[in-house]
């Protein structure tokens, strides 16, 4: 594929452009560093081929990773966030899997495509918030109880 087939085209994770590599086969986002593959498939209902960019790996925050850690990571078949119940460990692994989740994850899950893999953490990334979300407000009403009952 020639190095200026990539001039037009965005990346897929974040929408920036996309810078040919020298060895014109892939490109890189000027943006947040994810690295696309060119890669050849035949169309079997014509003759001609048409290619398409395969993506390395899927970069960003994983929200869904943060916010559930060893569930997340369970979910995801990514068993370094089990590290979360190893103490003093644990204070770092939620930005751990935040920041690399969705590598490992890509790495380790059988997708049938980047929508497919997005499409699903988000469904982890809401599941995780709402999850923060229900703690925090039962904790508040346990916090309020409580100081009801010292003070009555």
């Amino acid at each position: 594929m020639p190095s200026n087939a990539f001039s037009n085209l965005e990346c897929p994770n974040c929408g920036g452009q996309l810078e040919p590599l020298p060895d014109g086969l892939s490109a890189k986002c000027e943006h947040c560093g994810s690295k696309l593959v060119a890669k050849q498939s035949t169309n079997t209902s014509s003759k001609s081929s048409n290619k398409e960019l395969e993506q390395d790996s899927p970069r960003g925050w994983n929200w869904g990773a943060f916010f559930l850690t060893w569930i997340w990571g369970l979910g995801n078949n990514v068993w370094v966030s089990l590290l979360i119940f190893v103490p003093i460990v644990n204070y770092a692994m939620p930005f751990v899997l935040g920041a690399y989740g969705n590598k490992w994850a890509w790495e380790k899950g059988k997708w049938k495509n980047i929508e497919h893999f997005r499409k699903t953490q988000k469904t982890w990334a809401l599941a995780g918030l709402i999850c923060w979300i229900v703690g925090i407000f039962i904790y508040i009403c346990i916090v309020f109880t409580s100081c009801a009952a010292i003070f009555s």
